[in-house]
């Protein structure tokens, strides 16, 4: 693997808008593998299961003793795992810059563009980055296999790259 450069391509304001011409300013970083991004993509995708798993098990108990409440329990897990993701997708990364996945596989999200995440790529990256990337049979995602810089075309539509550290 090489390092990225110490030195920053200058480049146009008007190209700076521009997440595909972007040039990422990083030092001695490097970006993170396809396997490394799955399997913190994983993790994040087991604990939200083991939301659902707990409501629903719980939700038996009371299913024949009372009903009503089974389904308010399955509701409500339903929203834990919904106020989950909203917190590590979205929270957890605009503040820490990874979310629980990566951050125990050693993963870090950073803006192309050295700039601090903000609430607005997160939510381009996730909300229309994945679903797009995933339309196209998960070719969006296997783009990072012949990337140079390992991204994805949510990475790319975003300005985002994740790297190690």
């Amino acid at each position: 693997m090489d390092t990225f450069s110490k030195t920053i391509t200058t480049v146009s304001s008007s190209d700076r808008e521009n997440p595909f011409i972007r040039k990422i300013p990083m030092s001695e970083t490097f970006p993170a593998t396809l396997g490394a991004r799955a399997s913190s993509f994983l993790v994040d995708y087991i604990l939200v299961l083991l939301i659902l798993m707990v409501s629903i098990s719980v939700a038996s108990i009371f299913k024949s003793a009372a009903p009503g409440l089974a389904g308010w329990i399955v509701t409500l897990g339903y929203l834990a795992a919904l106020a989950f993701v909203v917190w590590n997708w979205g929270w957890m990364c605009v503040r820490e810059g990874h979310t629980i996945g990566q951050r125990l596989v050693g993963l870090k999200i950073v803006r192309a563009d050295g700039a601090a995440l903000d609430y607005r790529t997160i939510l381009l990256r996730h909300l229309i980055g994945y679903p797009l990337s995933a339309i196209c049979a998960g070719l969006g995602f296997l783009w990072m296999v012949i990337d140079g810089k390992q991204r994805g075309w949510h990475d790319k539509l975003a300005g985002t790259i994740v790297v190690k550290g």
